[in-house]
């Protein structure tokens, strides 16, 4: 790949390839279609998204901070949690609050206990 940047393009070629560039900045949006149907570019090629990471949260915190809470700021629950009742909204702050999580069985199962 290297050695076709490297290549001497004659002047012909070169003087060519303006020409046809130059056409195609000139041409409207309709023509300009038909030439990438017809060379078979069904866009123009963006360069992807990256994705976010840790790393940018970590990079984050950095430069700007925590976000730091009042005192006794308490996290509400998802609507999944809240919709299992007080028990549940309960013992989801108690484990948030030592860092561990809880399984939809475990809720399932404290949801029952507190109705018998």
């Amino acid at each position: 790949m290297s050695e076709a940047r490297n290549a001497v393009v004659p002047p012909q070629v070169a003087d060519g390839i303006g020409r046809l560039l130059e056409l195609f900045k000139s041409a409207n949006a309709e023509q300009k279609d038909l030439i990438r149907n017809a060379l078979g570019v069904t866009g123009g090629i963006r360069k992807r998204k990256r994705q976010q990471s840790n790393s940018d949260a970590k990079q984050f915190v950095s430069r700007f901070g925590e976000a730091i809470h009042k005192e006794g700021f308490k996290v509400e629950p998802p609507s999944g949690i809240t919709s299992r009742g007080a028990a549940a909204v309960r013992v989801w702050h108690q484990r948030r609050e030592e860092n561990q999580g809880i399984s939809d069985a475990e809720l399932d199962g404290i949801v029952e206990s507190a109705v018998l």
